[in-house]
């Protein structure tokens, strides 16, 4: 019995104990990152960033320079509705939810589109519209700089968020888009006097093979190169939608898609609202300027995954004890309660059904008034009895 109650007051102190040796051993057996210097030639090492738990930026490929004197607004310490921030590929798969994201957050946002965007361009600006309400939509071409000044900057900009990014990923695509596009944003940026850039790219850039992570970590390089506008540089892993539209394929009997051996391209996928917070945090977090940061979710060797397991295991144990205990102890206090009323009732029914005035009073009820008032209470009961025996 001392045991029984002793669980519920022990079951929710394990837990913490359980998972605080979980969290021990994830600690000490995670590897640190190692340390490489940047591309960029004046790089020495790599700055640490702590952001959501469910994204862990690791080392930032940043150089170690002074950082850029702004002129513009600081756009950590302004409110989100005196900052305007141009988004550039804005209808993009992820560009969609980082516009969505900005305009949660109170910035003033202005869309930049095409005149027909979206897939095989079905959307018209009322349609994006529509989809960004609350933002400035505008439409231009990003690969012409005097369209993207005219359009996109006709007003004061503080914040540029590139999304953009090519569809072939062909080699006149990837250097037209992946490059040339933002690097017109960054040029526009500087010569208007802006403050902040940040730029999506990819984690793919640390071994690029293909033209459009060639592309990109040229950018990258040009971007570090200045010192005009403070930036953040955000290259995530792969995201849900490039492995299920992996599943997709195999299962429409296509080719799964491989680089290698399969060990090159492996990536733990982080979902695409986690990336858009990241990306606006870019413009809010000082500690995020002027750095390269690079995205992936963290994740659990195998003998961790079997600590947290045992640790789940256990404590579903405790609360099943726990719920086994309250009822032990409950159950036979509920029963005997019980019964002791019940046989109080009892007891009090017989003694009131041998009370001559309650039994008038039973037979008044059933049977209406007697022939004569002065019959006795216990002879009318019988008379009722008798009457009912006759009329049944």
């Amino acid at each position: 019995g001392a045991t029984l109650l002793t669980m519920p007051l022990l079951s929710p102190l394990l837990l913490p104990l359980l998972l605080g040796c979980a969290s021990a051993l994830t600690a000490l057996h995670t590897p640190r990152p190692v340390i490489r210097p940047s591309t960029c030639a004046k790089s020495t090492h790599r700055d640490t960033l702590s952001t959501s738990p469910l994204v862990m930026p690791l080392r930032s490929a940043r150089p170690s320079r002074l950082l850029p004197v702004q002129m513009g607004l600081d756009v950590t310490t302004a409110k989100p509705e005196d900052v305007k921030v141009l988004v550039l590929g804005c209808t993009g798969y992820i560009g969609r939810f980082v516009t969505k994201e900005l305009i949660n957050r109170g910035y003033d946002v202005t869309a930049f589109t095409r005149e027909r965007a979206g897939v095989g361009g079905k959307k018209s600006k009322e349609d994006i519209e529509r989809d960004f309400s609350g933002a400035k939509v505008v439409v231009g071409d990003v690969c012409d700089a005097e369209s993207l000044k005219r359009n996109g900057f006709g007003d004061k900009i503080d914040v540029v968020v590139s999304c953009l990014a090519s569809r072939t990923g062909g080699i006149q695509d990837s250097w037209d888009i992946d490059y040339g596009a933002s690097k017109k944003a960054l040029d526009a940026l500087i010569e208007q006097g802006g403050s902040h850039y940040v730029l999506l790219s990819a984690i793919c850039v640390q071994k690029p093979l293909l033209e459009f992570q060639r592309a990109k970590l040229k950018l990258e390089q040009e971007i570090e190169a200045q010192d005009s506008v403070s930036y953040s540089i955000i290259r995530p892993t792969a995201f849900f939608k490039s492995l299920a539209g992996q599943v997709q394929l195999v299962k429409d009997g296509k080719p799964y898609i491989m680089f290698g051996d399969g060990q090159l391209s492996k990536a733990n996928a982080i979902s695409e609202p986690d990336l858009a917070a990241v990306i606006a945090d870019g413009i809010s977090k000082k500690e995020m300027h002027n750095k390269v940061q690079l995205l992936r979710r963290l994740t659990l060797h195998f003998n961790e995954q079997c600590v947290v397991c045992i640790a789940a295991i256990l404590t579903l144990f405790l609360h099943a004890c726990f719920f086994v205990a309250c009822l032990l102890s409950l159950s036979p206090c509920y029963v005997l309660t019980l019964y002791r009323h019940r046989s109080r009732a009892h007891t009090r029914l017989q003694r009131t059904s041998r009370t001559p005035s309650n039994a008038a009073s039973i037979y008044h009820a059933e049977y209406g008034p007697t022939p004569s008032d002065s019959i006795e209470p216990r002879a009318a009961y019988g008379v009722g009895l008798v009457r009912q025996t006759i009329g049944s």
